[in-house]
């Protein structure tokens, strides 16, 4: 079976028809790989390769001190201005001309360490988005987010502009080929307007040239191999022009590359072996000659392709991984020591083959995922200074975080988060509080240091002109630094009390108590409202309850679920009952009780039911097909919060 998943975006944007000097690549992450606002001035280091002598390292695009260590390695001073509060900055290299141009950018995060990982989510209209890349579509210095959906016959492209502070605009939408797989990007053309590639499973690669504000030419079609499926973009002849790589997932499929000419072509593919059924591509320096070099996943195996710097590559290592079949990979240093290593995504697990800089690698070490590791990313997502592992699939709606110690042998605290439709991850500061967040299949999930918990609040039933007794909502500040609160509040028919005063120190809650008053009968909603300093203010709590008129009558319903557990195809359960109680002050009119799917019912309750009196319901199961059932109980009546229902579920068996 062959997974969607996403792919690493390389950006660049060549300034000049020269031939000479390569487009730089940065291989994340730096060194330090973050900062702390306030704190000196440091040498920041920039591993990659295609660097020159007078390669020079931009911050925000602007130049600053650099020193050229090798092709692959640069320094640069980076002044206490420059980290001075929190934030994210842009990391390129600017090679100059003959050729030369700028390398993908890279963030740099300002940020102080959190105590816990949360986070807030902001869903796009269609939550059908799926392998994406975050770059600045549009030229305005925000960071947007391009995602294709893997549809037949018609696949799309999806824009969503960000705003650079937590929102988005809706999508600009247009129809690309069909069976589009994966996504990456550069500035093909030279014109500095960011292009698209995207890896067709029809085996092709899709170029669309950016029109500078978020929408794309029509795309030119090239013949990439069969069964294309991932895509990735760097200089591998150091022409200037940027290039393709492609894996192709079938037995023999290879790998495609694709050179560029520097006005948008692409000269015919050349065909590189790389294993039975590679699916997953990406680009590094792995023996530090300061060329680039191609690793792909495959099956059982990881190819090691090292670049020649001609645009020809070396003879195929493969790398042995005996029954696994990966999924998805990256490269990334996870143990500090200025080395490319490569991680793989694999059925159940995250794999790490640490690099020796001579483009070999150690035995890897396997460290549990869950199923189908489609999306493999890496950074540090808590700000400890360690390489941290972010990975989601095509089946749950949540990713895995591991946080790394730093050695690249070692991963802690295994977390799961809740995030819809999540085959698909990127990562990036979209807010610039400086901590990263995450692009997924259907949204952004920001990283909030401010947390409430429950996320919402349901009131029982309460009469007009009382209230109910205050429910608590917990606040907690998982920053490194204290909380500054500048206002708490509900909406109309709410109120709150709380214990937060005006700064909640690191690590610390407070209790925030909410109260139902309502001012009408019938169904009421509002919030709680928390604003404060943390990058993803304000935090809200939905709030619901139903006010009744004195004298209304009240339905209460026991149990409030029905479970039938399995019971064979066509035969009908033993009963099961439900007691409906007019828990009120004025009597219930029944209008109707209906059950819904495999299931029947019958009742004692009559059309009437006096305050205090009950009545008993009497369901039974008889599946009509096997697998899960699903059905309801519904309840039409004269309370407030009419029609009220009981969930049943079932499972038919043969």
């Amino acid at each position: 079976m062959k997974h969607l998943l996403w792919i690493c975006v390389v950006l660049a944007a060549g300034i000049s028809v020269g031939q000479n000097n390569p487009v730089p690549l940065i291989s994340p992450p730096f060194s330090p790989i973050n900062a702390i606002p306030g704190r000196p001035a440091f040498t920041l280091t920039v591993n990659g390769a295609n660097f020159v002598s007078n390669s020079v390292v931009d911050w925000n695009g602007l130049p600053r001190p650099t020193t050229f260590v090798s092709s692959s390695q640069l320094t640069a001073s980076i002044s206490a201005a420059d980290i001075l509060t929190a934030g994210s900055a842009q990391i390129e290299v600017n090679n100059p001309h003959p050729g030369g141009g700028t390398s993908n950018a890279v963030q740099f995060n300002v940020s102080v360490p959190v105590t816990a990982l949360a986070y807030q989510g902001y869903s796009f209209a269609d939550n059908a988005y799926l392998p994406n890349l975050v770059a600045d579509v549009n030229n305005d210095g925000k960071l947007d987010v391009v995602a294709i959906t893997f549809n037949v016959p018609t696949s799309s492209l999806r824009v969503s502009l960000g705003n650079g502070d937590s929102t988005f605009q809706p999508a600009l939408v247009s129809t690309i080929e069909n069976n589009a797989y994966a996504i990456a990007g550069g500035d093909f053309n030279k014109d500095g307007k960011f292009d698209l590639a995207i890896a067709n499973h029809t085996g092709t690669v899709s170029v669309l040239l950016g029109n500078g504000d978020g929408t794309f030419q029509s795309h030119l079609e090239y013949p990439a191999g069969s069964s294309s499926t991932n895509v990735a973009v760097a200089d591998f002849n150091g022409d200037g022009n940027l290039d393709l790589v492609v894996a192709n997932n079938a037995p023999s499929g290879g790998v495609s590359v694709l050179l560029g000419q520097g006005n948008g072509f692409f000269s015919p593919q050349v065909l590189y072996p790389a294993g039975p059924y590679p699916i997953a591509v990406t680009v590094g320096d792995f023996n530090r000659d300061g060329k680039v070099d191609v690793a792909a996943g495959a099956l059982n195996y990881v190819a090691v392709l090292l670049g020649n710097g001609d645009g020809t590559f070396q003879r195929t290592t493969l790398l042995s991984l005996s029954g696994v079949n990966i999924l998805s990979i990256l490269t990334a240093d996870f143990n500090k020591d200025g080395i490319s290593d490569i991680a793989v995504g694999d059925d159940a697990h995250v794999r790490i083959l640490l690099g020796k800089g001579d483009g070999t690698f150690l035995q890897p070490l396997k460290f549990k995922s869950f199923n189908n590791v489609n999306s493999l990313v890496a950074g540090d997502f808590n700000e400890d200074g360690n390489l941290d592992i972010a990975t989601a699939n095509n089946v749950r709606g949540i990713f895995y975080v591991l946080l790394g110690q730093g050695d690249g042998k070692s991963f802690k605290q295994y977390q799961t988060f809740p995030a819809g439709s999540t085959v698909a991850l990127s990562v990036a500061d979209f807010n610039n509080d400086g901590m990263p967040d995450f692009a997924v299949g259907s949204g952004v999930e920001f990283q909030n240091t401010a947390v409430l918990s429950p996320k919402s609040l349901g009131f029982p039933n309460t009469e007009v002109g009382q209230s109910s007794s205050p429910v608590p909502v917990t606040l907690m500040n998982y920053a490194g630094t204290s909380l500054q609160l500048s206002g708490i509040s509900t909406s109309d028919n709410f109120s709150q009390t709380n214990t937060c005063g005006t700064s909640l120190p690191t690590g610390g809650s407070c209790t925030i108590s909410v109260v139902f008053s309502p001012t009408a009968a019938g169904k009421i909603t509002g919030q709680l409202t928390v604003e404060d300093d943390a990058g993803t203010s304000p935090q809200t709590v939905a709030l619901s309850g139903t006010g009744l008129q004195s004298g209304m009558p009240k339905v209460t319903l026991s149990p409030t679920t029905l479970a039938f557990g399995a019971q064979k195809l066509n035969t009908t359960s033993l009963p099961q009952n439900i007691a409906l109680t007019n828990s009120g002050k004025a009597k219930l009119t029944i209008s109707s009780i209906q059950a819904s799917g495999d299931f029947a019912q019958v009742n004692t309750c009559g059309s009437t039911l006096l305050v205090n009196q009950s009545c008993t319901i009497v369901v039974t199961f008889t599946p009509t097909q096997t697998g899960a059932r699903t059905g309801s109980i519904t309840f039409t009546d004269n309370a407030p919060d009419s029609p009220q229902s009981v969930p049943l579920t079932g499972t038919g068996t043969n």
